[in-house]
């Protein structure tokens, strides 16, 4: 047995086939822009001064090891730079 209602009703509760359904997009205004702006400078300024201090500690990791080659620890320090370095950089971007 069919039911032929049952098609147009899945559709309908779906939100496919109405041509009433759009996607509305909310901009910031010029107040909440500024005020974005300003939380991602304070934020980009936070992360640059925690990446001089990994930056530090890879330098003298690497200046006290005798053997030529950098400690674990200072590897973990530049993977996390790099990941602090990109999301510095997104979010100067602002992607």
């Amino acid at each position: 047995m069919r039911f032929p209602y049952i098609a147009p009703l899945t559709r309908c509760l779906a939100g496919h086939g109405s041509r009433r359904t759009r996607k509305l997009t909310h901009y910031p205004t010029a107040r909440q822009l500024e005020d974005i702006l300003k939380a991602d400078h304070e934020q980009n300024l936070k992360d640059l001064e925690k990446l001089a201090r990994l930056a530090e500690a890879v330098r003298t990791g690497a200046r006290r090891n005798a053997h030529y080659v950098l400690p674990v620890q200072s590897l973990g320090n530049l993977e996390r730079i790099e990941t602090l370095s990109k999301t510095i950089r997104a979010r100067m971007k602002r992607d």
